[in-house]
């Protein structure tokens, strides 16, 4: 039917495909459940001799003035082979090309410097480059090889991380690996009070809604953490392959609770889940390598691992220079104006 060829299929046509991207190796923002929670977005498919070779969740965001749209292919796309993304990308542009689109951002997620530098190489003989001022995905992680037994992972923590953990479980805290909707809502409901006050990204409906799905698809782990009764911690988890990535973590801001070492608490909970459930990886999602120990969430991740593992940057592909370079100034012109 589909033999070598490819496809474009918007969001709400998705459910009568009756595709499965459960074969491909994806970050959950290239997954099929992401692409159904977001809006403004389609799904590409590769096929080679009537097999999926390489898919993206494409999602665009459109520029004012009527000067088009840009393009986010965020940890994607995702192949059997380098040369099944080059391809795949090839014919999105040619997709793109016919839907004002100015440029197009994207960012395959593979891990080591080896297989970062495959693909950054063929996508740079291909036209794309490298960008160089992204903040929204980063191009470096912490992780724990959680091959060893749990004691000698432990026995590489920071000092002072190991006397916060050992404070911590003489408090009494008991830690839900099942936890129910309610207690999942109410963490939610945490969360978003957390990030309003530190000015982060809160946990939308749709995103809500995401997580649910992932965890009935055995694809995200939700652990939650109580003191006296009380929600004090809890973090989300999600799956690919044989590494488990933290994405969201919420600690309590009660006065009586604020200095008690909870998210070292939580991220060990997490380590002996993932280990005990015989993940590979536990991944800190994300490291900000400029930053080093001045930054005081890669001074609290570096307390339990120093392993820097290099993830592909993102890449851009321009399709109307003159727009794009237009943006540019329009950019640069905001920037001078804030500062």
């Amino acid at each position: 039917m589909h033999k070598n060829t490819f496809e474009v299929i918007n969001v709400c046509d998705l459910e009568k495909t009756g595709l499965d991207d459960s074969f491909l190796s994806a970050h959950y923002l290239q997954s099929l459940n992401w692409c159904k929670s977001i809006d403004h977005s389609v799904y590409a498919v590769s096929y080679k001799n009537n097999v999926i070779v390489a898919t993206s969740v494409v999602s665009f965001k459109k520029l004012p003035l009527l000067l088009g749209s840009i393009c986010y292919i965020n940890r994607g796309p995702v192949g059997e082979t380098e040369s099944d993304i080059i391809n795949h990308n090839s014919d999105l542009i040619k997709y793109l090309s016919k839907h004002n689109v100015v440029f197009v951002m994207c960012s395959p997620m593979v891990y080591t410097e080896k297989h970062v530098k495959k693909i950054s190489d063929a996508l740079t003989s291909s036209g794309w480059k490298p960008e160089h001022e992204t903040l929204s995905l980063y191009k470096s992680t912490l992780v724990i090889d959680l091959s060893p037994d749990l004691e000698i992972v432990r026995s590489k923590f920071r000092r002072s991380l190991k006397t916060q953990l050992n404070k911590s479980e003489k408090l009494g805290i008991e830690i839900d690996l099942d936890p129910k909707k309610s207690a999942i809502e109410e963490f939610f409901k945490y969360f978003n009070s957390m990030a309003e006050e530190r000015g982060l990204s809160k946990i939308d409906s749709n995103m809500m809604k995401f997580i649910f799905d992932s965890k009935k698809r055995n694809k995200a782990k939700i652990i939650l953490a109580y003191l006296q009764d009380q929600l004090i911690s809890g973090v989300i988890l999600m799956k690919q392959d044989d590494r488990v990535i933290y994405e969201w973590g919420m600690n309590t801001q009660e006065p009586e609770f604020k200095t008690l070492p909870l998210a070292h608490k939580m991220h060990w909970e997490a380590i002996k889940w993932a280990k005990n459930c015989g993940y590979s990886i536990y991944d800190f999602g994300g490291y900000w390598l400029d930053r080093g120990n001045n930054d005081p969430i890669n001074y609290f991740k570096l307390g339990f691992t120093k392993n820097i593992e290099v993830v592909t940057p993102e890449f851009y592909y321009v399709l109307q220079p003159f727009k794009y370079y237009l943006i540019k100034i329009l950019n640069n012109i905001r920037k001078t104006l804030k500062s």
